[in-house]
């Protein structure tokens, strides 16, 4: 995971600074300012489709490392069944 993640931040902020040195010098104008307005909202979408992924692969890393933690289903399905009062005297 560690891997993809850094991976994933390399792509994404080299993505931004080829963005941001093709932009004009002067950004000022109206037009610079929609360019950088426009750039600035794919750099923000690429980062919350990031986040969206690392929380996944965090989700399924945590999963899995409880997996062992946690109850089968059969044990899980003898823990939940009420035991007969009766028949335990």
């Amino acid at each position: 995971m560690n891997r993809k993640l850094h991976h994933l931040t390399f792509s994404i902020l080299s993505g931004a600074l080829l963005l941001a040195s093709s932009l004009p010098a002067a950004a000022a104008d109206s037009s610079g300012a929609r360019i950088a307005t426009g750039v600035g909202r794919v750099i923000a979408a690429q980062g919350n489709v990031a986040l969206v992924r690392i929380r996944e692969e965090l989700k399924d890393n945590l999963l899995e490392t409880l997996k062992p933690l946690l109850p089968n289903e059969q044990n899980q399905a003898q823990v939940d069944e009420p035991k007969d009062v009766a028949s335990s005297h």
